[in-house]
C-alpha cells in the first residue's frame, strides 16, 4: 500500500523491466506481463479483482 512513509522507496523503471509481484503505484500488484508486437498487457490485482491494462512499449512505470 502506498503511504507517505514509503514514498522514498519509489522507483521508475521501463515497462520491459517490471516483474510479477511488484506494486505498481496507484494501480495494484502486477500478476503477469505479456509482450505483444505493439504494446505490453499488464494483468494486475486491484481491489481483489484481476484487471488487464495495455501500455505502449516506451512507457516507464513507478513501482514500490
Amino acid at each position: 500500500m502506498l503511504t507517505p512513509q514509503n514514498l522514498p522507496k519509489l522507483t521508475q523503471v521501463h515497462i520491459s523491466q517490471v516483474q510479477a509481484g511488484v506494486m505498481l503505484v496507484n494501480l495494484g500488484t502486477l500478476l503477469e506481463l505479456d509482450e505483444h508486437p505493439q504494446h505490453y498487457c499488464l494483468i494486475i490485482c486491484r481491489m481483489g479483482e484481476k484487471q488487464v491494462l495495455k501500455f505502449d512499449k516506451d512507457i516507464f512505470l513507478v513501482v514500490e
